[in-house]
């Protein structure tokens, strides 16, 4: 209904409800999609600022990325979509 894709809702879902973060492979396996989808989405949501990586916050260790939500970054989209669809 409102135009946001579904796998990246089950994205922000499966990373708000674990706030240690994930790699791209636990959250594809986790959510039932194609590892190369899931990586897509997750890199636009980096753009986006909407998720962030152990290597944006200095905490790279390994090999692996860690995908975590970037908790205020999601509250200001939603404030900004909850003004726009209000006319504000």
């Amino acid at each position: 209904m409102l135009g946001i894709n579904p796998l990246r809702t089950e994205i922000i879902r499966y990373l708000a409800q674990h706030p240690d973060g994930a790699t791209s492979g636990t959250i594809a396996r986790a959510i039932g999609a194609e590892y190369r989808t899931v990586y897509g989405h997750l890199r636009q949501l980096v753009e986006a600022n909407g998720v962030l990586t152990d290597g944006d916050t200095g905490n790279r260790k390994g090999q692996w990325v860690i995908y975590r939500l970037n908790p205020p970054a999601l509250e200001m989209a939603q404030d900004e979509y909850r003004r726009y669809t209000a006319g504000n």
